[in-house]
């Protein structure tokens, strides 16, 4: 008899019931046409009297036989083919289980915990260089996200690392970024300041003068901050004498942009808005040349600030929404949360202020998220207060 595996094959189409039955279709005239060849080869060598007799009657069951063995044949297929596929399918809901499963996990789990747990592992293990590499790496994409706890946390121990790695660059980086203007954008100036200033020392004694100029500006930053503008004015003046030795193209731009928007806060502060709004739409200009979608979004909030602050609404909305898009794309936690309160902002001068309730809501929990408990329950305080106030 034939092999009843003939019937399978890879192609997807084995399922597909047309195919089938033309394959037991041509099974079935084949096993007719060979066993009937069979029988006439006999015929001709020596004559079967019982094929004589019983030609037609013999030919109807003959053909009746090979259809029946050949449907057999088909149920065992189908049977067999129905097990496996059972099998399979079996199969594949128990690894999509398993991806469901994972999946779930990852989704639970605290990966705050799970970062520092790996970097306390490898600082433990005194691995500093992995500990370095590591937290070099997630240390913009962490500020750009808002993550700022868990910044400081990871800085603290690239900061110690790279002490006992001897690495005063990789140190000054960490003390200027991760501690410094981190611990500055959640208002602990005076931890700012202390962290700033000791990888200042740093970065001077090792030739950096890339991070001399960032500390100097940080430094002007927190001074405005604290409207101490003549301090503010004269870290600007150092950064940008530092920035003279950088010899780097791209990282000389950066600076030059970063000191446009620096400068531009500084006049803003002193009521200067035609000079600050200038020199925030420069910075925005140089960042985008320089491809820096990560800083430039921060201008359109600072300039939103300034059309709001001279009463040209329309341009501050437009300045406002414009930033939060681009915000939310690039996911730049800071940039977000200005606009948000911008556009809240616009609500309450337009004298609309019910639309200011879900940016303030929103805002209110991006605070939340980057840690600055004290702005995100004042901002939960105005949306209820307004809230209170429509009802």
């Amino acid at each position: 008899m034939t092999n009843t595996t003939d019937l399978s094959t890879d192609s997807p189409r084995r399922f597909s019931w047309p195919f089938i039955g033309r394959r037991v279709g041509l099974r079935a005239v084949g096993a007719l046409a060979f066993w009937w060849l069979v029988l006439e080869v006999l015929d001709f060598f020596k004559v079967l009297p019982w094929i004589a007799d019983y030609r037609l009657p013999g030919l109807s069951a003959f053909v009746g036989l090979v259809v029946l063995v050949t449907l057999g044949e088909l149920c065992m297929f189908l049977r067999t083919q129905g097990v496996r596929l059972s099998g399979e399918i079996r199969k594949k809901d128990g690894q999509l289980a398993e991806h469901q499963a994972a999946l779930e996990t990852a989704r639970q789990q605290d990966v705050t915990s799970a970062l520092v747990s790996e970097m306390q592992q490898a600082f433990n293990n005194q691995r500093w260089k992995e500990v370095i590499r590591i937290g070099s790496a997630l240390s913009r994409p962490l500020w750009i996200t808002g993550r700022y706890s868990l910044r400081i946390q990871l800085g603290k121990l690239v900061e110690s690392a790279a002490s006992y790695d001897r690495n005063p660059s990789a140190q000054a980086a960490a003390l200027i970024d991760d501690l410094g203007w981190t611990k500055a954008a959640l208002g602990r100036f005076d931890e700012a300041r202390s962290s700033i200033e000791h990888g200042l020392k740093l970065a001077g004694e090792s030739g950096q003068h890339y991070l001399v100029s960032k500390g100097n500006r940080h430094l002007a930053g927190i001074a405005t901050k604290l409207s101490r503008l003549e301090d503010a004015h004269a870290f600007l003046v150092r950064a940008r004498a530092a920035a003279l030795a950088v010899d780097d193209p791209r990282l000389k731009s950066e600076l030059e942009a970063s000191f446009c928007y620096s400068e531009a806060v500084q006049q803003r502060k002193q009521s200067l808005y035609p000079e600050a709004l200038k020199n925030f739409e420069e910075a925005q200009r140089l960042f985008s040349v320089l491809g820096d979608q990560d800083r430039s979004v921060k201008c359109f909030g600072s300039m939103g600030d300034i059309y709001l602050l001279t009463q040209n609404i329309p341009a501050a909305k437009d300045s406002y929404r414009t930033g939060l898009v681009v915000a939310r794309q690039v996911s730049r936690k800071d940039a977000e949360l200005r606009c948000l309160r911008g556009l809240a902002d616009t609500a309450f001068a337009e004298g609309i202020v019910t639309e200011a309730i879900p940016f303030l809501t929103e805002a209110a929990q991006i605070a939340g998220q980057i840690g600055d408990a004290d702005l995100a329950s004042e901002l939960t305080q105005r949306a209820a207060k307004v809230g209170g106030a429509k009802g």
